[in-house]
């Protein structure tokens, strides 16, 4: 089951300040900036979070017994040590040679079938449109998304599964009642916080708790993930493993549905607030057991956690390794016995690595960001950046094409921009915020009305800078908010920290 994360839109308020560009004829000149104040859940709303409800065995989840950081050993002092002691499905002999581990040799060549013929969408509920099930049909099939799962899991479906499409809360609590047995109480609660649940081979897609494209591929994908494992694996699986396969499976169909700047800021976010989690010593171990996901008052997304673990794990062994893992589980080995023999370490020692990992990451250097824009022949005016934490607007005239600028930490802009004019502003600083502000030559429109302000927002967290919104404030005051980076002919096509050898970065690129 996927649990809703909170909107990616911002509580804005509006401050007035003044800016004189001496640099211009000695004009003062008058803006208004959106301010953005980030809640503490600041989330964006496309990962989904599984969950299994108490006493209702939708997935299998493991020995129950969680992995402990805190008293694991780590016998390998880096991932490259990781690497080389991984026995997986073939190991190296003296002569450079590779040979099939014992316990694989009898594991079949995967050949992927039509899967997609064997999913069915449909309705449940009246209120659920024929054009909302035309529209699953049609994504499924134009992102290709159950052999993409399949090829990702290297498995085929043995079963039908089928998808069941709700369009709002009541037949949602109701489908789940009547198709799964959840109890009422339990339905009421799942139907408010979450955005998809899986049952052996059927799942429920709340239409109303995806609403975008993206997200609705996303979640599709999820979803088709668990009925994929849980028609193939007849042994348990462990949570985080069954959760961080999903939600990696998820991001990766989200990332050829979305936006290329827009899913980047999407994924640095989700992968931020885990790396405060581990900052902050708050890192709940990875679990076997589904349900202390959901009885957890962790301060933070667990799925998210598991999904950058899966990450690592493909990162240090190849994307096809956990074929191997559950094979060996499928063919009756313990998860300690299949996991060391896939990945060359305890499970205890992986989750050690994997947590020092993640205080690396959150420790990163804020060393600037390299930004590309194109700009449009349409586009006359100026572009004004304002680095987060500090007080001093950076602008310059924008060129049509193609223009690559740096940000520095402490704010100063170079690259293809020509002459740069600062401009004091005199308002208490957004520490996670850089802001992009557009300064036409000519007053601009936007829906048919005049407008005052606009932008693009990026945020900061923990070394890593992502594009979060763009806002229009029209001259009565009143504003709205958009998730794609383009406006007025003005793209922003490429976000890209200066400090590359953050760890995380990479396993974002998984994906």
């Amino acid at each position: 089951m996927a649990k809703r994360r909170g909107d990616r839109a911002f509580h804005l308020t509006v401050t007035v300040f003044a800016l004189t560009l001496a640099a211009i004829s000695g004009i003062t000149l008058l803006y208004q900036r959106d301010r953005q104040v980030i809640p503490n859940s600041w989330l964006p709303k496309h990962v989904k979070l599984h969950a299994v409800p108490s006493g209702n065995a939708t997935h299998s989840t493991g020995d129950n017994t969680p992995l402990d950081a805190t008293n694991a050993t780590h016998p390998a002092a880096s991932s490259a040590g990781r690497k080389a002691n991984a026995t997986g499905q073939t190991g190296g002999t003296e002569d450079g040679s590779q040979q099939v581990a014992a316990d694989l040799v009898g594991k079949p060549v995967f050949h992927q079938a039509d899967n997609a013929s064997l999913v069915k969408v449909s309705a449940f509920g009246a209120d659920t449109p024929q054009t909302e099930v035309q529209h699953v049909d049609t994504l499924l099939s134009k992102y290709q998304i159950v052999n993409q799962v399949s090829t990702a899991l290297q498995m085929n479906l043995q079963d039908q599964v089928h998808i069941y499409l709700v369009h709002s809360s009541q037949d949602y609590e109701r489908a789940l009642s009547s198709l799964f047995g959840i109890s009422a109480s339990e339905a009421k609660n799942f139907s408010a916080d979450t955005g998809g649940f899986t049952q052996n081979e059927s799942i429920l897609v709340p239409l109303y708790q995806n609403q975008d494209d993206p997200d609705l591929v996303n979640t599709l994908a999820h979803e088709l993930t668990h009925a994929f494992l849980n028609d193939n694996v007849q042994a348990s699986i462990p949570s985080w493993i069954n959760e961080g396969l999903a939600v990696s499976d998820g991001m990766m169909l989200q990332r050829q549905a979305e936006n290329d700047v827009a899913y980047d800021g999407d994924a640095k976010t989700l992968a931020e607030s885990v790396m405060e989690a581990a900052a902050a010593g708050q890192l709940v171990p990875l679990t076997s057991d589904e349900n202390e996901v959901l009885t957890g008052d962790a301060s933070y997304d667990l799925e998210l956690q598991d999904w950058l673990a899966v990450s690592d794990l493909r990162k240090l062994h190849g994307a096809d390794v956990f074929s191997d893992y559950l094979y060996r589980l499928n063919r009756g080995e313990s998860n300690a016995e299949a996991f060391e023999r896939t990945f060359g370490e305890t499970s205890q020692a992986f989750n050690a690595s994997f947590t020092s990992l993640l205080k690396t990451a959150a420790a990163a250097a804020d060393q600037g960001v390299s930004l590309t824009f194109q700009v449009s022949s349409s586009y006359h005016g100026y572009l004004r950046l304002l680095q987060h934490g500090s007080h001093n607007w950076q602008g310059f005239l924008a060129q049509a094409g193609t223009v690559q600028v740096k940000l520095s930490k402490d704010g100063q802009l170079t690259g293809s921009t020509g002459a740069v004019t600062q401009t004091y502003d005199p308002t208490k600083p957004d520490d996670h915020t850089v802001y992009i502000n557009l300064d036409p030559n000519q007053t601009l429109t936007y829906q048919g009305q005049p407008v005052q302000d606009c932008g693009l927002a990026l945020d900061y967290h923990d070394g890593l800078y992502g594009f979060v919104n763009g806002w229009v404030t029209w001259e009565n005051g009143k504003s709205t908010y958009f998730y794609n980076p383009t406006l007025f002919g003005v793209t922003l096509t490429a976000v890209s920290e200066q400090n590359a050898a953050d760890p995380v970065l990479s396993l974002l690129q998984l994906s």
